[in-house]
């Protein structure tokens, strides 16, 4: 390739075999940094596009913020607590609807009686060994969804007691949805024996 006698660096080597080596390495080298520019500015271009596109969107974002804001401003005191109240409202509403979809067999509170369906109120005592076996079993077994059953604590609700005439543990009350009494009995331990009842 080269010639010993000859230097490449003095110009001397055979017929340019220098130059003409040279040649082929010089275009690669261009195409790459050719292709290295094409793509980086792609790249560029691409996240410049995608910054522009998430700066619009946080524009928009706080300018809607900003106008609800305005609007809330120009609220009387009167209306601002109206939609507070209102608020809270539908959140509780979701809370009950929830509650009351996600089991048959809950601890009683008065906001889960349900207008559509089967009311059943359970008094029932910590202390009381045949409320205990059936509140086992009302938890582990599947209430039909047509049941609302709320366990009263016997002890704590005696206002309900007086209300239904309740005088001891382990007593079952139907209601309707304005808490008006249906039907009363006593000793039903799963809920076999429950729907037997109503």
């Amino acid at each position: 390739m080269w010639n010993d006698n000859k230097s490449c660096a003095n110009g001397e080597c055979e017929k340019g075999k220098c130059a003409k080596m040279m040649m082929p390495m010089m275009i690669i080298v261009l195409v790459l940094i050719v292709a290295w520019v094409l793509v980086y500015s792609n790249s560029s271009k691409e996240n410049s596009e995608n910054m522009t596109i998430v700066n619009e969107t946080a524009e928009i974002s706080n300018n809607e913020t900003i106008e609800t804001m305005d609007d809330k401003q120009e609220w009387t005191e009167e209306e601002k607590k109206e939609m507070e109240q209102s608020e809270t409202t539908d959140m509780n509403k979701a809370e009950i609807i929830t509650n009351t979809i996600s089991s048959g067999y809950r601890e009683y509170s008065p906001e889960l009686l349900s207008a559509n369906t089967t009311n059943v109120l359970f008094f029932a005592a910590t202390w009381c060994p045949s409320c205990q076996s059936a509140d086992k079993n009302f938890s582990s077994e599947t209430i039909p969804s047509n049941i609302n059953l709320l366990k009263v604590d016997y002890d704590t609700y005696t206002d309900l007691k007086e209300k239904y005439g309740i005088t001891m543990q382990h007593t079952f009350v139907e209601v309707d949805a304005n808490w008006n009494e249906i039907k009363k009995w006593s000793g039903s331990f799963n809920v076999t024996d429950l729907v037997k009842e109503i």
